[in-house]
């Protein structure tokens, strides 16, 4: 139907505009100081594209030829650590080590994307996962053998959340604060990143091995699965100060919120993207929470 990527792109880019004008009134009244329109950028470069399932090499050449000459200021990659074997979009978010080896490169490649698109005048955010680790056992991308709760000179089962509130120790209702951050997300090992100092300062290594290629942000995958503090304990860490956005799915009457996670940065809460389904716009949007209204954008992704 398109004959290349920027087509696609430039569409989605003017869907948008009349997507957000037609269905502002709608969204539940999470943001109060300014409209959806009004908040987002307008040659600032804070737009971000998401790269979704690209490999490192062609994020780069896409920085080169299209990214960059477009005007957008960020591209969001998919995560860059290990991860379990399988050619689906969710193996990616099953982690089995912090190696930055994936189906989408390797640390040489990763790191190369970075520099590329830094000269094309594009920064990098990285998805992120801090939550959890995998669902299973076997061997990962990059060989490194793992079981449920056991990674090999990573992580031991004392690491390990195991709430026992709910069968297998999987989570089951979103109305328990408890349950919700200490039981298992889909059965994957949560990580004890509210109690086990280890576990924090393993993950804040990771990330500043990330910013240490130059990494200039990170979406943090699965936000609402750990406390605000953890995050806020785990970020104060870093060797510098990143722009750092969290996935934070909004429900009503749930005891947890995107507004508590506001003060660690951006909140990912998809709730215009709930009101606008079953739209005939093949266009789903997430609209984020920011910290100052002078800062905020739209991040659009074509489905």
């Amino acid at each position: 139907m398109f004959s290349s990527f920027s087509s696609v792109t430039h569409l989605s880019l003017s869907l948008a505009s009349v997507f957000l004008a037609s269905l502002k009134d709608a969204v539940p009244p999470v943001i109060t100081d300014a409209s959806l329109a009004g908040r987002t950028s307008s040659g600032s470069k804070h737009v971000i594209i998401q790269m979704f399932q690209w490999d490192w090499d062609s994020i780069a050449s896409e920085c080169t030829n299209f990214i960059g000459p477009a005007g957008y200021g960020y591209v969001q990659v998919s995560p860059p650590q290990e991860h379990i074997k399988g050619d689906q979009w969710w193996t990616d978010y099953q982690p089995v080590s912090y190696n930055l080896v994936t189906k989408r490169g390797n640390r040489e490649q990763f790191s190369n994307m970075i520099t590329t698109c830094h000269a094309a005048g594009v920064k990098v955010i990285t998805d992120t996962i801090f939550n959890h680790m995998s669902a299973g056992a076997g061997i990962g991308i990059a060989g490194s053998p793992y079981t449920h709760h056991d990674y090999p000179g990573l992580y031991e089962p004392h690491n390990f959340h195991y709430c026992g509130l709910r069968p297998k120790n999987i989570i089951a209702s979103y109305k328990d604060r408890t349950e919700v951050q200490t039981c298992q997300l889909l059965g994957l090992a949560d990580l004890a990143t509210d109690t086990d100092e280890y576990v924090r300062s393993r993950l804040a290594e990771f990330g500043n091995d990330l910013l240490s290629l130059g990494v200039d942000g990170m979406r943090i995958d699965a936000a609402k699965h750990m406390a605000t503090e953890d995050i806020a304990n785990i970020i104060s860490r870093f060797n510098s100060t990143p722009y750092i956005t969290q996935e934070v799915i909004w429900g009503k009457g749930e005891p947890i919120q995107p507004s508590e996670y506001l003060r660690n940065g951006d909140v990912q809460e998809y709730i215009l993207s709930r009101s606008c389904q079953g739209s005939r716009l093949t266009l789903m949007f997430q609209v984020s929470l920011h910290r100052r209204p002078d800062e905020s954008f739209l991040e659009g992704r074509y489905l």
